[in-house]
């Protein structure tokens, strides 16, 4: 398992989590920043990836990855 550690972030910022954890489907406080973190992360994997020009080719390649064709 990972190493463990503490952050500070305003307390305006931890009532709007603590609120938006009330109504989402997270055990505690530590799953949610853990997803909130993660998906950020994703999402800036994806947006630094270089980007596939929609090509014929690239749309036939992407079709077959996802066992259309």
């Amino acid at each position: 398992m990972d190493k463990e550690v503490t952050f500070k972030i305003p307390a305006s910022l931890f009532d709007a989590l603590q609120k938006e954890l009330e109504q989402s489907p997270f055990a505690n406080m530590d799953e949610l920043m853990t997803f909130i973190v993660q998906q950020y992360f994703d999402q800036q994997s994806r947006s630094s990836a270089p980007e596939e020009k929609n090509t014929d080719e690239a749309i036939r390649k992407r079709l077959e990855g996802l066992g259309y064709l």
